[in-house]
């Protein structure tokens, strides 16, 4: 699998289509924002949570801490190491420094909104162990920024579209049941799991524009 890097061309659709994704998101997520520091947001919060807690099971739990490890800062780093290696290992050493930055920015971007909403978790009782502020799911900001840094390496590579497609859809689903797992875990809010989408779908559309300006 091959990256291919095509610098010195002029902005295209995808590049302003790239513009105004990362606008909206922002937007969505300062309205979001605004919400929950308003304390309107908490109707979707018990609605979703009154719906997920009644398929609260043993096994389900299991499920549940399985698949909430794939947004652990541990996990994501080691997939992040395999990553560089594999980008240094085939010459793409530019490509390296872009997953690299991305991937701390986003760790460090997801702390410093903790720490300026200051929202405290989801009361008791929990069904895992967390500790620090709410807002927003660190764990679904690192799955989503991941997976988003997989699907476009993947768009990128000479697999077939079909291949494509499904990768994209898998690493998407996989995400997405990471922050599903921290709202039935009861460790977040629905709202901080949907932040954190908003905040990855900006962060990686801001960087992409960020790197297309680059190389131009």
């Amino acid at each position: 699998m091959t990256i291919n890097n095509e610098p010195g061309k002029s902005l295209t659709a995808r590049f302003w289509v790239l513009v105004a994704l990362s606008f909206i998101s922002c937007l969505l997520f300062l309205w979001l924002a605004w919400e929950v520091l308003a304390e309107k947001g908490e109707w979707l919060d018990t609605v979703v949570w009154n719906c997920v807690k009644q398929w609260t099971s043993p096994l389900h739990t299991k499920l549940a801490l399985l698949v909430t490890f794939g947004g652990t800062n541990f996990f994501t780093i080691t997939i992040y190491l395999v990553i560089l290696f594999f980008l240094s290992k085939r010459g793409h050493k530019r490509a390296a420094i872009y997953v690299f930055v991305i991937a701390a920015s986003s760790i460090l971007l997801g702390w410093a909104l903790k720490l300026i909403f200051h929202r405290t978790r989801p009361p008791m009782p929990h069904l895992q162990l967390a500790i620090g502020y709410s807002f927003p799911s660190g764990h679904t900001l690192g799955a989503f920024t991941l997976c988003g840094v997989l699907i476009y390496i993947t768009l990128k590579s000479k697999w077939s579209f079909i291949a494509q497609l499904a990768s994209a859809f898998l690493l998407l689903s996989y995400a997405c049941l990471v922050g599903l797992s921290r709202i039935y875990l009861h460790v977040h809010f629905t709202t901080d799991v949907i932040a954190s989408m908003l905040v990855a779908c900006w962060w990686l559309t801001l960087s992409l524009i960020c790197i297309k300006l680059i190389q131009r």
